[in-house]
C-alpha cells in the first residue's frame, strides 16, 4: 500500500505524476511479460567437444541450416574448433510458452510441426538437457530448422532416391544446378549406398559413378551429403571438414543374415545382438564420413537406416555387397574379407 501526504497543491501534482508514471509503467510490464522476445539457448561446451557433437547432443546435426546458424550466431568460420569451458549460441529458440497450446504459442497451423516441437522438448527432458517441461518452466524451445528451413528440407526429401532413372537423373542435374545457382546449399543426392567419396555400394559398377557425384560436394561450406543407408531421420550429412580426407575405412558390423548373435527373449520384446552392432557401425559411418573420410559399410541393410527405438526389431535381411550372408560363420567371414581385400586392392592401385 502506498500512502502519500500533500502539503499543497504542487507537491499534489507531482505526486500525480509519480503515480500516472507508475501506473503505466506497471501496464507495460504485463504487457510484454507475456510474450518477450524469443532468444537463443547458450550452453557450455565440454572437453572434447566437436561442433559435431555439440549439435547431435542437442538432435541439431542433422538439419543442415542448424549448422549454418551455429556458425553465424557464434561468429565463426567453417571447420573452426570448440574450446572447452566457453559458452556458445545453439541453434535453438526459447519462446515463452503461454500455457494453452504449442501452436498459439508460435503462431503456427501445422498440427503436426507442433507435436514434433513437443516431442522434442520431451526428449531432451528425458535426456537431461532440460532441467524443467516447457509447460512448468514455460519455456518453449523450438529447435532453429523446424521454423526456418522447411523449404530445403522438403526439396532435399523429394529428390532423394535409392534408385534413378535417365528421367529421374536429369531432374536430379537440374534441382543441383538450381541450388548452386541461387547460391543455397549444395545437395548431394546418391543414387546408390556410397558412404563418403566412392562409398560402398550394392552395384559395384555404379561406385566411380557415385564417386564422381560425392567429389563434387565442398565440405566446410555448408554442402550437406545424402545417403539413404543412413535412414530417412539421418540421412542428410553435414561435411563438417577433410580433417580424415584420404582415410579409408571398412566397417563391418558382426553377425547378421541367418546369425543375429546373442538373443535375449525374457522381455516383451526379443533383443538380437546384430542389430545393435548394426546401428552403432551405421553411427560411425556417419559420424566419419562428415570429416570428409571415404567409408565403405561391408555389411548392410537397406530397410534399416540409424535408429533411435528403446527396442531394434530383429530381422535377417543384411547383405554383404548386394548379396546373401552365408549360413556357415566361416563362409561369412571370408565373403566379409574377400569384399575388404577387394576394395583394398583398388585404393592400392590408386596410391
Amino acid at each position: 500500500m502506498f500512502i502519500f501526504a500533500f502539503n499543497n497543491n504542487k507537491n499534489r501534482l507531482n505526486m500525480g505524476r509519480l503515480v500516472m508514471s507508475m501506473v503505466l509503467s506497471a501496464f507495460y510490464m504485463l504487457a510484454t511479460a507475456g510474450n518477450p522476445n524469443p532468444y537463443f539457448y547458450k550452453v557450455t561446451a565440454k572437453s572434447g567437444d566437436a561442433i559435431s557433437t555439440l549439435l547431435s547432443r542437442y538432435e541439431l546435426a542433422s538439419q543442415n541450416c542448424n549448422v549454418e546458424k551455429f556458425y553465424e550466431l557464434n561468429n565463426m568460420k567453417k571447420g573452426s574448433k570448440l574450446f572447452a569451458a566457453k559458452e556458445y549460441f545453439l541453434p535453438i529458440k526459447i519462446f515463452r510458452y503461454n500455457g494453452k497450446s504449442i501452436r498459439s504459442t508460435l503462431n503456427i497451423d501445422d498440427v503436426n510441426e507442433a507435436l514434433d516441437i513437443q516431442a522434442y522438448n520431451e526428449k531432451l527432458l528425458k535426456k537431461g538437457l532440460r532441467k524443467e517441461s516447457f509447460k512448468s518452466s514455460r519455456k518453449l524451445w523450438v529447435p532453429y530448422h523446424k521454423l526456418e528451413c522447411n523449404g530445403t528440407k522438403s526439396m532435399a526429401k523429394t529428390f532423394t532416391r535409392k534408385e534413378n532413372t535417365s528421367a529421374d537423373k536429369k531432374t536430379v542435374n537440374k534441382i543441383n544446378e538450381k541450388f548452386e545457382s541461387s547460391g543455397e546449399k549444395t545437395i548431394t543426392v546418391r543414387e546408390d549406398f556410397a558412404i563418403g567419396k566412392g562409398g560402398a555400394t550394392r552395384n559395384e559398377g555404379k561406385a566411380e559413378e557415385a564417386k564422381e557425384k560425392s567429389t563434387s560436394s565442398k565440405r566446410g561450406s555448408g554442402a550437406i551429403a545424402v545417403h539413404d543407408l543412413f535412414g530417412d531421420k539421418y540421412k542428410n550429412v553435414n561435411l563438417f571438414d577433410d580433417q580424415l580426407k584420404g582415410q579409408v575405412f571398412y566397417i563391418s558390423s558382426g553377425h547378421g543374415g541367418p546369425d543375429p548373435g546373442a538373443q535375449c527373449t525374457d522381455l516383451a520384446h526379443t533383443l538380437c545382438e546384430d542389430e545393435y552392432a548394426y546401428d552403432v557401425a551405421l553411427r560411425l559411418a556417419r559420424d566419419l564420413t562428415q570429416h570428409g573420410a571415404t567409408v565403405h559399410m561391408i555389411v548392410q541393410d537397406e530397410n534399416d537406416g540409424i535408429r533411435d527405438d528403446a527396442f531394434l526389431d530383429c530381422d535377417w535381411d543384411e547383405t554383404c555387397n548386394g548379396k546373401d550372408l552365408p549360413l556357415r560363420q566361416l563362409d561369412r567371414l571370408k565373403q566379409r574379407a574377400d569384399q575388404i581385400n577387394k576394395l583394398h586392392k583398388k585404393y592400392k592401385k590408386r596410391g
